[in-house]
């Protein structure tokens, strides 16, 4: 783009009815409008409550955050009023005028300048942390004093002196006590004066391989204090002003002798005044653009669209318009344009325009070329559909996936009432088999999957969560708690992750047990039916991500609410234990999933005795985990529309996390139509999964190939496209 990325437009565009908040923790370029000035307004202030300088500083209890507001000639805007103060940055030249009081751009709609756009530049000035308390001032560190001509002239006579010396080398050092003393104890093995009298070259005791290691003095370099030797980090390893040389550092002759890199630079004395920092090692954070009016911007196709699938760029674009589309918000609108327009020369665009609650248009310009008008055409349908062929669906790593996939799914017509029912489902990004059984109880609840670390969560997911929080404070959502649900217990997810959350401001709930099948059971109990379950083995992660599409669709003929089907997952490679076999006996119908390599024979024939009708206990088998991925799509998926391919696993098992959020965005909510199948496969696509796609596939209806994550290969993608007839 030639403003700034499409994530940043993004960032304020997509959310119809507020705004991210702008300042993130890194820096970044931004733009909000006046529109949602309160918003930012309320993001400042938040900032700058975070640090604070200590009650006996001299900017006693004022924030280490100030901010500096600019017109669009980039000169200071003074507002009537209000209280600034100038700080010079550490070129000595540059000088900012800031204020402490974020509610003083509330009087910009007070003045004319609501009608003009200005610039807000955030600043951490600089500070001090002691004790976790802040400060602006410091004691000024002596600067390293430099040898002068006439005290270099000493040095150079004292060298030549050494040279000079039959014996008692050290005793012909008049000027220098501490180099004598080096001398004498080998810490120093050579004196040589050089180009004229200009440079002084001194042989240390120490080697590098054969070679005695140096170092020069001359005029205008740092002044050595010879008696006070350091090593190559600088550490003082003797003194010889002390009467023991070496007591006081534990050294000894010979460790100084082989380890010296140097002597202890002469500095200045430390200055007794305290010394402001404020200004001079002050960071500029964040550079926001408060506009007026329309916000316009360029990108180019090929930004957006490779001639294959929708970009990361794309896909955050196309978001955006579902977003605007599906917002219940009346007066959120998108449009698309119909035709392409002939722009200088060869250019050929399309318009995306989206206006938000707040009246501000955001117009996205798309452009391209005469030479590619097919690349153009195309994504211009797909964006004016809300849908396209082949769509990514990928962060940078497996959470910011997972957030690209909750972003799309609660953007999309088909969530299920998430504003009202406001719960997120949380399990650990690195321990797949605690949130096996997640999917469809997610789906049940109408709540996207999040991933987190054991300890903390990610930025990536921290990020997301705050951005909804920040959207249902404003009004987008009620006025109920969101709620995250934490599947899996403290081993995975600990207390720590829960604090965090509840310091966010959600509430936090946990479904868990002892171990991997007690969990699975908890989950079970809370989607609250005994109709049917799937069966998984305790290593059969990849055949519960095969399934999980399936268990996550609405059951429910009658429309009364979903009904999802649990995923029951066996405690060890041993199968289920005795407690698992009798609680999933009380269900009517049970379908194991996956060969008796990861669940034994001997459970099933267990099963069948526990229930009435051993007919109602099935297994899809397959040889592997490819195989058992398509005789799945094959019972449950067909006239399916989309497809998600993700990674198989097969060259690290945790990369089936990616399947697990995706579960419940290609879920069917309806009791008649199938899900989206996920299709496993990660370099190679296997011909029966490829077979049952061909097999199975709506011939009439538009589809949409989405990739899950990074790493699938593209020519798993292209296969698969090419063989359902897209892309043409």
């Amino acid at each position: 783009m030639n403003k700034k990325r499409l994530s940043v437009v993004m960032a304020g565009a997509m959310l119809a009815t507020s705004v991210a908040p702008v300042l993130a923790a890194e820096v970044t370029n931004n733009e909000t409008t006046h529109g949602k000035l309160g918003l930012f307004i309320n993001d400042l202030e938040a900032l700058m409550e975070t640090k604070k300088y200590h009650k006996t500083d001299a900017e006693a209890g004022k924030s280490v955050y100030r901010f500096s507001i600019l017109d669009k000639d980039g000169k200071d805007v003074t507002i009537s009023g209000a209280t600034s103060k100038d700080y010079t940055l550490k070129d000595g030249k540059t000088v900012i005028n800031v204020y402490d009081d974020a509610n003083v751009l509330k009087k910009l709609n007070e003045t004319d300048k609501i009608d003009n756009n200005y610039t807000v530049k955030v600043y951490e000035l600089g500070s001090i942390e002691k004790n976790g308390e802040y400060f602006s001032t410091e004691k000024e560190v002596g600067s390293n004093i430099k040898y002068k001509a006439d005290d270099f002239a000493k040095l150079v006579a004292d060298a030549k002196a050494y040279t000079e010396a039959s014996s008692d080398k050290d005793q012909a050092i008049k000027n220098y006590a501490g180099l004598s003393k080096a001398v004498k104890e080998g810490w120093v093995t050579n004196l040589e004066v050089k180009d004229n009298d200009s440079k002084v070259v001194v042989t240390l005791g120490s080697k590098t391989g054969d070679e005695f290691n140096k170092i020069e003095c001359a005029v205008g370099t740092d002044k050595l204090t010879f008696a006070r030797p350091v090593d190559a980090k600088g550490n003082v390893i003797a003194d010889a002003n002390e009467s023991n040389y070496y007591t006081k550092f534990n050294t000894t002759k010979e460790y100084v002798q082989g380890n010296i890199a140097g002597f202890e630079v002469a500095k200045e004395a430390d200055s007794q005044t305290p010394v402001s920092i404020a200004g001079k090692n002050a960071v500029l954070l964040h550079e926001v653009k408060v506009l007026n009016g329309d916000v316009n911007y360029t990108v180019k196709v090929d930004d957006l669209y490779d001639g294959f699938m929708l970009t990361e760029k794309g896909h955050e674009l196309l978001n955006a318009i579902r977003t605007f589309e599906n917002d219940k918000n009346s007066k959120t609108t998108q449009n698309v344009d119909t035709n392409i327009t002939s722009g200088t020369g060869t250019e050929r665009y399309f318009n995306v325009t989206l206006v938000d609650a707040n009246g501000t248009k955001h117009v996205v310009k798309v452009l391209g070329d005469s030479l590619h008008v097919d690349r153009i055409t195309t994504l211009k349908n797909w964006l004016k559909a809300g849908k396209a062929d082949v769509e990514l669906l990928a962060g940078d790593n497996r959470y910011s996936t997972a957030v690209e996939i909750a972003k799309t799914y609660l953007a999309g017509a088909s969530q299920y009432s998430w504003d009202e029912n406001s719960e997120l489902v949380l399990v650990n990004g690195e321990a797949l088999v605690d949130g096996l059984a997640a999917a469809p109880y997610a789906k049940k609840q109408g709540a996207p999957i999040l991933l987190t670390a054991e300890n903390s969560l990610p930025k990536e997911t921290k990020t997301y969560m705050k951005e909804l929080i920040a959207k249902k404070q404003v009004g987008d959502l009620n006025n109920k708690a969101i709620t995250v649900t934490i599947v899996g217990g403290e081993a995975v997810v600990s207390q720590s992750v829960v604090n965090e959350l509840k310091e966010i401001g959600f509430k936090v709930k946990r479904i868990s047990g002892d171990n991997r099948e007690e969990t699975s059971l908890a989950v079970a109990d809370k989607i609250g039916t005994t109709a049917k379950a799937y069966v998984v083995g305790a290593f059969g992660e990849a055949d519960a991500m095969s399934i999980a599409a399936e268990a996550s669709r609405d059951k429910d003929a009658s429309t009364a609410g979903f009904q999802t089907t649990p995923i029951i997952v066996a405690k060890s490679a041993n199968g289920l234990s005795t407690v698992g076999l009798n609680e999933v006996s009380e269900f009517t119908e049970v379908e194991i999933v996956g060969g008796e390599g990861v669940l034994p024979k001997e459970n099933e024939d267990a099963i069948k005795e526990l229930i009435d009708d051993e007919t109602k206990v099935t297994r899809i088998n397959g040889k592997n985990r490819q195989e058992t991925n398509a005789l799945v799509i094959k019972k449950y998926h067909k006239g399916f529309n989309d497809a998600l391919i993700a990674k198989d696993g097969t060259r690290n098992k945790s990369e089936l996390i990616d399947a697990l959020p995706a579960a419940i965005f290609a879920s069917s909510n309806s009791a008649t139509n199938p899900s989206a199948p996920i299709v496993l496969a990660t370099d190679s696509i296997s011909k029966e999964q490829l077979n049952q796609l061909v097999l199975n596939a709506d011939k009439t209806s538009a589809k949409t190939v989405y990739q899950i994550g990074n790493g699938v290969a593209r020519s798993v993608m292209e296969t698969v496209v090419t063989k359902l007839g897209l892309n043409k």
